[in-house]
This record gives C-alpha cells, structure tokens and sequence, in this order.
C-alpha cells in the first residue's frame, strides 16, 4: 500500500466551499429578506397586545383606587408618587400587574400621565384643559382639490394618559435591562418621532401617533410634502376621558353629574 487512494477520490478545494458558502449566504440573505416583514408584523403584534394588556390595567387599577398609576421614575417598575412628581417616565407595570415590563424588542414602555389624573381623576374629568393632547397626520380635508398626505389634526383632547412603545428601531427608548436611553441618527430630533421622545415631563405635550414610515437615509421631512416621511414606528395608545369617567360612574367612585 503506497497511501495513494485506490479510487482517486479528492476532497473540495478551498475555492470550491468559498463559492458553496457564497451562495449558501445569498440564500439565507434572500430568505431573511423575504421574512423581514413577517418578523416586524408579528412584533408589532405582539407589542399591541401588550399594550392593550396596560389599557385594561389603567382602567382596572382606576376603577380600584380612583386615580391612575404615577409614572415609574426610577426602572424598578413600581409607581413613584412622591412629589414632586414626574408626569412622564416608564410604566409602572409591576404596580399594574402587567406580565411584560417593555415591548417586543425590549424596551420599556413609556408612559406620561397627566398630573392632575394621578391625583383626582373625578376632578381631572370635570375639569377643562388637560394637558396632553394626541395629534396624527393624513389629508386636510379642507383642501378640495390637493390630496394631502402630512396635514397634522387632532385626534385625541385633554387625554389622562397614553403609553408609547418606541417601536422595532428603538430610537429614544431604554432597555428592560438598564442601559443609556438610545439617540436617534442625524437629523431626527424635530420628526414626529423625534419630538415624542424628547417632549419634557411637566409641560404640555403632544404627542404624534400615525401610521408607520420606513426611512431610506435620504432627505426627509414630515411636514414638507415633496419629501417623503422620516422614519416613524413608535406605537401610541391613549385613555379616552369619557371612557374613563364611564369606569368610575360604573364603580361608584365618581357620583353622577346632576341634570
């Protein structure tokens, strides 16, 4: 036996599973492709569900205290109430009882209420002015003759609370975990995105809920028509107040209005 193979069998060369890799990769990149918006939509899925979990535990925790829940200030999921107290912070989701701190992408979830509704929410529905309001964008109906894409109106007055996710992109959320608050890329600051993570906590406030936009890197505005949307998928949802009002006439914690 002098070593030499009997049937002159040989392995791959190093060129030969280069170009086998090569193509594996474009496959897999072709098929992560194809599966990016499946991901991204059972994600935002997901973090509705979440969401919508919260919305059911601010009414339950209203109807059971008469106020809704301070914000949480300090991560460690519980509200925080002393004064004074911060009117925008992160939800206070261990104090609900809420199963997930944050949303499917692992940031915590925002959440800003209004003062006077953390305190005496029979008060807070009587009373006129609140101070955050929820705006969104779409055609102006006024204008008859140009279809509009970006005319800002109001969709929700005078809101006791609305809780944020920062979307799949992340930019102005903090992880469950800890960790520095994200920043947004060059030129975000000012977007409808932008402006709902840097409103400030004791100010009035409006916050932008709309569909969601992909951003390219190119030039963008979402205000300007000739340009196309700035990158958007924050995911918003509010209390309305009469919803809320119609929580606490039903568990007899606000007495009825007289005639």
């Amino acid at each position: 036996m002098n070593g030499i193979s009997c049937c002159g069998q040989r392995g791959f060369t190093l060129i030969e599973v280069a170009f086998v890799l090569f193509i594996v990769g474009l496959l897999l990149t072709g098929l992560i492709a194809a599966l990016r918006p499946q991901i991204e939509a059972r994600e935002r899925r997901a973090t509705l569900a979440v969401i919508e979990d919260v919305r059911v535990a601010l009414h339950g925790f209203a109807m059971a205290h008469g106020r809704l829940p301070c914000p949480d200030a300090d991560g460690d999921g519980a509200e925080d109430c002393a004064p004074p107290m911060e009117e925008r912070g992160w939800l206070p989701w261990a104090t609900l009882g809420v199963a997930a701190p944050g949303d499917a992408w692992g940031n915590r979830l925002l959440y800003r209420v209004d003062g006077k509704a953390a305190i005496a929410d029979c008060d807070y529905i009587r009373a006129t002015g609140g101070n955050i309001s929820v705006h969104t964008r779409g055609d102006n109906p006024a204008s008859s003759n140009i279809v509009e894409g970006k005319f800002r109106y109001l969709a929700g007055r005078d809101v006791p609370a609305v809780v944020l996710s920062h979307g799949r992109n992340g930019y102005g959320g903090s992880p469950v975990g800890g960790g520095a608050q994200r920043a947004g890329p060059a030129g975000w600051a000012g977007t409808d995105e932008g402006n709902n993570a840097a409103e400030l906590p004791n100010e009035s406030v409006e916050i932008t809920s709309r569909l969601p936009t992909r951003g390219d890197g190119t030039a963008c505005s979402d205000t300007d028509e000739s340009l196309p949307f700035c990158e958007f998928d924050d995911l918003v949802s509010w209390l309305s107040p009469s919803v809320l009002y119609y929580h606490y006439v039903n568990a007899g914690k606000c007495p009825t209005p007289a005639p």
